[in-house]
């Protein structure tokens, strides 16, 4: 008894050991030194992989320097590197234009963002209406097959109904017989000949009642998803995964890159990071097609991080209900150790 309670004061002190931890980590003072730890753990992690490599570019840029720099002093266009502003003004105009341009994107983000999610939560719910509409459908037509064959067997049975009547009353006969030769009071008479005909429409009666109650529960059970819908976050990782293969492809076969390097362009871009070392356009031999392919691209990446506003809208209320579920989860089992 004694290591029972030992063991449930260990198990609640763990607990209480992980709420702390938890609600730390979500407090103000956790959130900040979770990031400034996930972004120092993020910089030791690149320079370990990235180093080596940055040393070997440059040391090869290094040789090849000399051996450039003849063939690059008199080539005045900028063709290696993407557009950026080169003055002191326009670097100020930059800042200057970003200050007002980033608060207007992100809330330009934010409204459209909020009306994909209600159109994909009103698809999803559709969709959750018609399989159910489906189900009902198979279960009306299963009930009316077996309505049909019922009602099959009822006509069959009074169609034949003398010839049934007529082998019955034989074998009441010989029942009777049976029962006079072993000394037995004979039977009160054959059985009613309406007792199928009244059998079949009892079935059919139970059938359409039964039919009646599926009906009403599969109903009740769309309405009650549907007061609380909350669209899968399985659903909508799958839906932002599927923009990012479908960019990926694009560009795989749009710019000659790999998978990899269209992927990698794809994700970089869409959540802001940005490092400008891939942009489309550079295997583009005129003006006129790479201004193209960056028109296309900018339509792609604005579709594209309005897309991830809606995940995020969508995905944070799939969170903070198993958030919600996860916390009423603790509360129980404390309950249960109180």
């Amino acid at each position: 008894m004694v290591g029972r309670r030992h063991r449930r004061s260990n198990v609640q002190h763990v607990i209480n050991l992980l709420k702390r931890i938890i609600a730390f980590l979500f407090s103000h003072v956790g959130l900040c030194a979770l990031v400034i730890g996930y972004a120092l753990l993020g910089a030791v992690v690149f320079r370990a992989i990235e180093g080596p490599h940055e040393r070997y570019i440059q040391n090869e840029v290094t040789t090849a320097r000399n051996k450039a720099v003849q063939v690059a002093w008199g080539n005045n266009n900028n063709w290696i590197w993407n557009t950026s502003a080169k003055t002191y003004f326009g670097k100020t105009l930059t800042i200057l234009f970003a200050i007002i341009g980033i608060p207007l994107m992100l809330l330009f983000l934010t409204n459209i963002g909020d009306v994909m999610a209600k159109i994909f939560r009103f698809l999803y719910a559709r969709s959750i209406r018609l399989k159910y509409n489906l189900i009902l459908w198979h279960k009306r037509r299963r009930a009316a097959k077996i309505r049909r064959a019922n009602s099959l067997v009822a006509r069959l049975t009074r169609a034949n109904q003398p010839y049934i009547n007529h082998l019955r009353l034989q074998q009441h006969q010989r029942d009777d017989c049976s029962l006079e030769s072993i000394g037995g009071p004979p039977t009160s008479g054959p059985p009613n000949g309406n007792a199928v005909h009244l059998a079949a429409v009892d079935v059919n009666e139970l059938l359409a009642a039964r039919a009646h109650l599926d009906q009403l529960e599969i109903k009740e059970n769309v309405e009650a998803q549907l007061q609380r819908i909350s669209v899968p976050l399985s659903l909508v990782l799958l839906t932002m995964l599927a923009y990012l293969v479908t960019g990926s492809i694009l560009f795989c076969l749009w710019e000659e890159w790999t998978f990899l390097d269209s992927f990698y362009f794809c994700y970089v871009s869409l959540t802001t990071i940005g490092f400008g070392d891939k942009f489309p356009g550079g295997s583009v031999g005129s003006n006129k097609e790479a201004q193209e392919k960056l028109v296309i691209t900018s339509i792609y990446l604005l579709a594209g991080m309005a897309l991830l506003a809606m995940c995020f809208n969508l995905a944070q209320e799939e969170v903070v209900n198993k958030v919600a579920w996860l916390a009423n989860k603790f509360k129980t089992r404390d309950d249960e150790y109180d």
